[in-house]
C-alpha cells in the first residue's frame, strides 16, 4: 500500500479526525484520537486497531502497514490536534473489548472525577499497583478523552474499567474504604489491615466535592492521611497513589 499525502483540511478524513474532539463522536463511532509516535505505538502494543496514521515522518512507521499513513505537513498535523504544539503523528483508533479477570479481590472506584489529566494518570497508577479492575461512575470524566489517554501512556487500554454506580458492585466486596474530610472517625491508614479472604474495594471522590454522602456511609473503613500542620489536604491524584501502594503492600502480606 503506497503512502497518499494530504495537504487540505477540507479532506474527508482529516475533518473527521477532527469531529473525534467532541466525546459524543467518539461514543458513536467507538473510536478515538493518538497524539504522538510513542503514544500509537503503546496503544498499538496494548492491541489497539490503529485504522490510519497522519504523519510527517511516514518512514517510522512502514513496519505497521497495512494500516493507511498518509504524508501530512506540520501545519496540517497541528490543525488536527487537541494539544497547543503539533505531534508529529495523529492516529484514528478503535479500542479493543479488555476481558475482566475472573477474580477481583482488589478494585478502585472512582467517583466523579474531571480531570482528564488526573484520571489518566490514576489509571496508570492503579494498574502500576495491581489492582484486577477500575470502577468508574457516570459523572467522571470519559476514558477516551486524548488527556486522559495520553496521562494513562496508553495505560487505558490495557486495564479493565467498567462505568458503573457504587450501588451495583459494593456487594462484591467484604472491605470498601475511603477517605472523607466531613465524617470523624477516620483512622491513619498505617494502621490499616488486610487479611485473606478480604476483597478490597478503595473508593476515591472528586477534586473538588470528595466522596458523596452516600459512598461515604457505604465504606466499611474510613482512612486518612496524615499531614503536617497547616497542609488541609492531598491533590486526588497524590492521595490515591498512596493509599493504593500501601493496599498492594498490604494484600501481598496479608494472611
Amino acid at each position: 500500500m503506497g503512502i497518499e499525502t494530504i495537504t487540505s483540511t477540507s479532506n474527508q478524513l482529516v475533518k473527521f479526525a477532527r469531529t473525534l474532539h467532541d466525546k459524543q463522536t467518539r461514543r458513536e463511532t467507538g473510536l478515538c484520537l493518538l497524539e504522538g509516535e510513542t503514544l500509537i505505538r503503546e496503544a498499538y502494543e496494548a492491541g489497539v486497531q490503529i485504522k490510519q496514521i497522519f504523519t510527517s515522518k511516514p518512514e517510522a512507521f512502514e513496519e505497521l502497514m497495512p494500516t493507511e499513513i498518509y504524508q501530512a505537513s506540520s501545519k496540517l498535523l497541528e490543525y488536527m490536534a487537541t494539544t497547543s504544539s503539533a505531534p508529529q503523528a495523529i492516529a484514528i483508533a478503535k479500542p479493543q473489548p479488555i476481558d475482566a479477570p475472573t477474580e477481583i479481590n482488589f478494585a478502585i472506584y472512582l467517583e466523579g472525577i474531571q480531570d482528564p489529566g488526573n484520571l489518566g494518570s490514576i489509571i496508570r497508577t492503579a494498574a502500576a499497583a495491581g489492582v484486577d479492575k477500575i470502577y468508574l461512575s457516570e459523572n467522571s470524566i470519559e476514558i477516551y478523552n486524548p488527556k486522559v489517554i495520553r496521562a494513562s501512556a496508553a495505560t487505558v487500554f490495557r486495564t479493565t474499567i467498567e462505568t458503573t454506580s457504587l450501588s451495583k458492585i459494593k456487594s462484591k466486596f467484604t472491605r470498601l474504604l475511603a477517605t472523607s474530610s466531613v465524617k470523624s472517625g477516620a483512622r491513619d491508614y498505617n494502621i490499616l489491615t488486610v487479611k485473606q479472604p478480604d476483597k478490597v474495594l478503595l473508593m476515591m471522590g472528586s477534586e473538588g466535592n470528595g466522596l458523596s454522602v452516600a459512598s461515604i456511609e457505604a465504606a466499611t473503613d474510613l482512612i486518612e492521611i496524615p499531614m503536617a500542620a497547616g497542609i488541609e489536604s492531598l491533590n486526588v491524584l497524590a492521595a490515591t497513589s498512596i493509599l493504593l501502594f500501601k493496599i498492594k503492600d498490604l494484600m501481598k502480606v496479608s494472611v
